[in-house]
């Protein structure tokens, strides 16, 4: 036998033990190893995703609060009933504060669907005319529109009266949420 042959008989059966492995075992955990990157890749990305849909949570929890503040808001400027007695109160504070005088205000008979505003809402025209030094005016008017309930002035006069003083005649709506569409 000579040198070659012994060469190849040592190493053939050395070069199929080898073979053998690496189909049994190395090409084995090699399909092992790329399934758990493609499951850990899958994990990453459902964490991703449940990251995301937390933070879309607490901003929607955030946006909840501040939507239910807003809610409150609308409902105290579009209240459900034509009663409009709070806001009477309300502009009796205001001239008290402002130090004008209101004379008269009389509401309309009834409240009725305006083309300009929301179809969701009514109005009351009120008429109403207040007296007092220029700057009570002034600051009474200013501030008018400020109240809690909603209002749209639609006409304004005002008329100097003696030194100092004027008076003023306003036409204005307020607006009433119809058929309970704000309702709590």
């Amino acid at each position: 036998m000579n040198i070659r042959t012994r060469w190849v008989i040592i190493l053939a059966p050395a070069l199929v033990l080898v073979m053998a492995w690496y189909l049994v075992v190395w090409n084995g955990h090699q399909d092992d190893v790329t399934a758990a990157n493609g499951r850990a890749e899958t994990l990453l990305h459902q964490a991703a995703g449940i990251r995301s849909e937390v933070r879309d949570a607490t901003k929607f929890k955030s946006a909840g609060k501040a939507s239910r503040a807003r809610l409150a808001a609308l409902r105290a400027a579009y209240p459900n009933n034509t009663d409009i007695s709070d806001f009477i109160r309300s502009n009796d504070e205001l001239a008290t504060t402002t130090g004008a005088l209101v004379e008269s205000l009389t509401p309309d008979a009834v409240s009725s669907k305006d083309r300009a505003a929301p179809v969701t809402t009514r109005t009351i025209g009120i008429s109403l005319k207040a007296s007092g030094s220029e700057q009570a005016i002034y600051d009474y008017v200013g501030r008018l529109q400020s109240l809690s309930r909603t209002t749209a002035i639609d006409d304004i006069n005002l008329t100097s009266e003696s030194a100092g003083a004027i008076s003023v005649s306003i036409r204005l709506r307020i607006f009433v949420a119809k058929d309970g569409s704000l309702a709590s």
